[in-house]
Formats: C-alpha cells, structure tokens, sequence
C-alpha cells in the first residue's frame, strides 16, 4: 500500500493485504487460463487489489477490478483500474474480457443465476471465469462454526451447494464447466484470525441478534488461542476449497 496513504484499515481491510494475495490461487489461475499482455482480466471484488496486481506483473495482462467498500477500492485503485460498485453491478460497460475471477464473493451474491448470466455477458470469445467454494466437508469441518452459533447453517444458505452454482453456470451460457479441488494454504487462527470475524463479515452471521452470542464465542475461541500460545503451540487448520472454473 503507498506510504503517503492515510486510510484507516478495518480488521477485514488487513486481512485483505496480508491474506488477499493468495498465492495458491494465483497458481491455479495461471496454470488454467494462459494469459498475457494483450489479455484483460476483471476481478470481481478485488478488495485492496493486491492480487489483481500480482497477476498483472506476473503476465502482463490489463487487470481491472470492483469493490463495494469506497475505502477499500480506493486503496484498489492505487494498484488497477478499479470502479467502485454501490449495489455490486457487472455493468456492461466495464468492457470485455478474457478472464473473470472472484474469491469469497458468492456470499454477498443472492441471484447466482443472474450474476452467472452477467459474468458470461462480460467474456470475450472462448473467455473464462474461475472462483472456488467450500463443499459440504468443509463446512463441517471449519473450526469457526464450532463457537458462533448459527454461523454454520447461515454460510451454507449463502453460499448455496457447488453443484447448484454449476448448473447456474451452465444455464448461463458456459460451455464448459469443471470442478476440483484447490489447496489454499495453512490458516493459522491467532488473535488476528478472532478479530477479523468480529464484525460478522467473514462468517455471514452479521445481524444485531446474533451480535452478543458471536462475540461470546469468540471470546472463548480467543481465550484458547493465548492459551495455545502461551504454551507454543500453534492452532492451525488446512484451507482448502472446490474451484469452479467455467469456459463459453
């Protein structure tokens, strides 16, 4: 982030510079899709646009992206061509593109089946979109779930099943579509990991009935990490995903 930047960065804010750059999944993009500097890229949600800048330098393509949160897309727009969405619309006049890309975006969608129709609208002739999901397995075993009530069931009703969103791809327009599963890396629950799911962001539980119960987990879930720590030891667990990659 530029250092003449005086943005106050939310708990979500810094796990998107810290975490947002996911390497793992740049890997898998780059290894499924070849693009180069004539290819133009649209990450949906880029956050503070960290990774859609790695992609650029990496193969030199035009990386554009869009964020809901004005604070976030203008850290964004230091980094890419970033257009800050109020409702989350693809509008077409965001241009055509080789490639579309989002992570942990599904959540916030609540029409998958048209949001499949808007991606498909934005692609260019044998152009793609790729995204990844949890699948039944991993909501059971995300250690979150175990201290928030309630947050389980209501990330599974956002997310909706993989093989729901397939087919909403398909309907689309989408060609092709495949699934496999994607090795995002260790995450590591410390303090930061307790913090950044206060707000109820991450764990799609963010309404005022469920503040006084989420925080009361998470108290208890952070109690045991200063606990772990203060011993040496490390509370860790395998992030891994289904990715959805879909070709017109």
């Amino acid at each position: 982030m530029p250092e003449d930047m005086a943005i106050s960065l939310s708990p979500r804010g810094l796990h998107l510079e810290e975490g947002g750059s996911n390497l793992r999944f740049m890997h898998a993009i780059l290894q499924v899709f070849k693009l180069d500097q004539n290819s133009r890229v649209l990450e949906i949600g880029c956050g503070t646009g960290i990774l859609g800048k790695y992609i650029a330098s990496c193969v030199g393509a035009e990386v554009v992206g869009t964020e809901l949160s004005a604070s976030t897309a203008q850290i964004a727009g230091y980094r890419l061509n970033c257009y800050h969405t109020l409702d989350g619309e693809l509008s077409k006049e965001l241009g055509q593109f080789d490639l579309v890309y989002c992570k942990d975006v599904l959540p916030m969608i609540d029409d998958k089946s048209k949001f499949a129709t808007d991606i498909c609208g934005l692609l260019r002739t044998k152009g793609g979109f790729m995204t990844y999901m949890p699948n039944k397995d991993d909501f059971a075993e995300k250690p979150l779930y175990r201290h928030i009530p309630g947050s389980k069931s209501k990330s599974i009703d956002c997310y909706g099943a993989v093989q729901e969103f397939v087919s909403n791809l398909q309907q689309a327009g989408f060609n092709s579509v495949e699934t496999f599963r994607l090795m995002l890396g260790p995450m590591h629950m410390d303090g930061r990991y307790v913090e950044k799911h206060a707000d109820g962001f991450f764990n799609n539980t963010n309404i005022v009935q469920m503040e006084k119960r989420r925080r009361q987990g998470l108290a208890v879930l952070n109690r045991l990490v200063e606990d772990m720590a203060a011993t040496g030891l490390r509370l860790d667990y395998d992030w891994e995903r289904t990715a959805v990659v879909a070709r017109i």
